[in-house]
């Protein structure tokens, strides 16, 4: 019985870790529609959001015409960071990379409370929106743009209605049911055990 115990209770563990999945959005409608609530940052002036801090290596940032400009090489390995206050799992933002002609694109490091990081498997090289949702076990509070990987000059860009905050979604019965079955049966196994050695 203590075998098949911890093997119901190994399951269980296999089950709920996975890797950290991301969704990627490229329309603003289709991000906002994922149950989406956190903070927009307009860049009407140069004060930012309670809790948001953006920092650049190279002081290429600034703020005027209610938008957020900055500037990205490879070459000199630069890196714009956004800070949170709190944990997040969604970002995004209207991106303008044709500033000056398009450029390298930018790379996104998600980066978490505890250090570790992870660069998102895809790059962004065009105009619009652009954001990205990752799963709930995966909050970060950085997100690190650097130059991307096209070929091309400096990446030259704004940025305008930032969203960055949480993603709630319901957890669909199937899944919960998936989860509660295991549990049921140890607890019921647990019984069983009391009562035969009673």
């Amino acid at each position: 019985m203590k075998k098949v115990m911890f093997l119901v209770v190994g399951m269980m563990f296999a089950s709920s870790v996975n890797a950290a999945s991301v969704n990627f959005y490229n329309s603003l409608a289709t991000f906002e529609a994922t149950h989406f609530s956190g903070s927009l940052e307009q860049f009407e002036d140069a004060t930012l959001n309670a809790g948001l801090s953006i920092t650049s290596s190279n002081s290429s940032v600034s703020y005027s015409g209610g938008v957020m400009h900055d500037r990205l090489t490879r070459s000199s390995g630069n890196s714009t960071t956004f800070e949170f206050g709190s944990a997040v799992n969604a970002f995004g933002g209207i991106f303008d990379l044709g500033v000056a002609g398009f450029g390298q694109g930018i790379e996104f490091t998600i980066q978490a409370f505890q250090g570790s990081s992870e660069v998102l498997s895809q790059q962004f090289t065009g105009n619009g929106f652009f954001g990205f949702i990752t799963d709930a076990s995966n909050l970060f509070n950085k997100v690190i743009f650097t130059a991307g990987s096209s070929s091309g000059s400096a990446e030259t860009y704004t940025l305008d209605d930032l969203h960055y905050g949480l993603h709630t979604a319901a957890v669909p019965v199937p899944a919960a049911l998936f989860l509660f079955a295991p549990a049921l049966l140890g607890f019921l196994g647990l019984r069983r055990k009391a009562a035969v050695a009673a």
